[in-house]
């Protein structure tokens, strides 16, 4: 499935390919933090199918509960 969006402030644009039958809801405390409510929605991107059409994305890295690395992507100026 095709999707596309951006940031709140209009400066990050992107689109996507992803698998709609691997869209996913979280509960752990990152996504909670992440997503500022009780779980988190992820989709996963088809490889190589997500462009920037628009901006520069900040990138922030942590260590998960789960002890992976997380790579976090936003805009520097909204923060979305």
């Amino acid at each position: 499935m095709k999707v596309d969006g951006g940031c709140l402030c209009g400066k990050i644009t992107y689109e996507a390919e992803i698998d709609d039958e691997r869209v996913a809801i979280c509960h752990c405390r990152d996504c909670q933090v992440n997503a500022g409510t009780a779980f988190g929605l992820a989709a996963n991107v088809t490889d190589g199918a997500f462009k920037l059409l628009t901006g520069e994305l900040r990138t922030f890295e942590k260590i998960a509960e789960s002890r992976r690395i997380r790579r976090l992507s936003f805009c520097a100026d909204c923060g979305t």
